[in-house]
């Protein structure tokens, strides 16, 4: 598929078109980044748990501190302590059967 001039793959066609996701999560805007297993996605609160999905924020946790007031990304230290939080999430067996959020 194409988007203006630019060559865009099959599979992230299909995650720019909405209408094609059944799951409520793809429906709310949230991007599937391993499918049905991890997504992401914006709230100012995360939801309520569910059964079916595992929601978690780490805007506490990960605080970006500037280095010469300018805003961001966070630091690599912090984008490691991230994949690791996530990693134990996708292995602990309580969470198994649920999708990360």
């Amino acid at each position: 598929a194409t988007k203006g001039s630019v060559a865009v793959p099959q599979q992230a066609a299909r995650r720019m078109a909405p209408q094609q996701h059944t799951s409520p999560l793809l429906q709310s805007g949230a991007i599937e980044v391993v499918p049905d297993r991890v997504y992401w996605v914006t709230c100012g609160v995360p939801p309520d748990q569910t059964f079916g999905a595992h929601y978690f924020s780490v805007d506490k946790e990960f605080v970006y501190q500037p280095f010469a007031h300018d805003f961001g990304p966070l630091n690599l230290g912090m984008i490691c302590r991230y994949c690791r939080l996530l990693q134990t999430k996708l292995a602990d067996p309580s969470l198994r059967e649920r999708r990360i959020v």
